[in-house]
């Protein structure tokens, strides 16, 4: 799957938003991402920074994201993962781990696209 990644400034205070719409406000970045793949396998190989202090293993929170369009288009969240969040105190419906999500193919009329809020380095 293509998937178009722009970094932008906004959301929280701190925080980078990242979206795979392309706009000429944005610093577009193209990648391709298979179906099956991690969401940090995929930033990672895209050259997108995202902190992953335990290998991604579901070990730490390091690398989650907020996710604010496309859920669909990520695998449902496993309990292990939920426990870690919660376990963390940073449990949120919209809140992935991006070493355990998976990217899924966009099906039918869902949203063909995903939005993701990164969290700042000193998080």
């Amino acid at each position: 799957m293509e998937i178009f990644l722009a970094r932008e400034g906004g959301g929280h205070e701190g925080e980078q938003t990242v979206h795979n719409t392309a706009g000429p406000e944005m610093n577009d970045i193209r990648i391709s991402a298979e179906e099956g793949y991690t969401l940090l396998d995929a930033l990672l190989e895209a050259g997108v920074a995202l902190p992953h202090e335990c290998g991604g293993n579901c070990a730490c929170t390091t690398c989650r994201v907020h996710v604010e369009v496309g859920m669909e288009l990520l695998s449902p969240m496993e309990e292990a993962e939920r426990d870690r969040l919660i376990l963390e105190n940073v449990y949120q419906p919209c809140v992935r781990l991006a070493c355990q999500a998976l990217l899924r193919r966009p099906n039918g009329n869902l949203p063909s696209h995903l939005c993701i809020r990164l969290p700042s380095p000193t998080d």
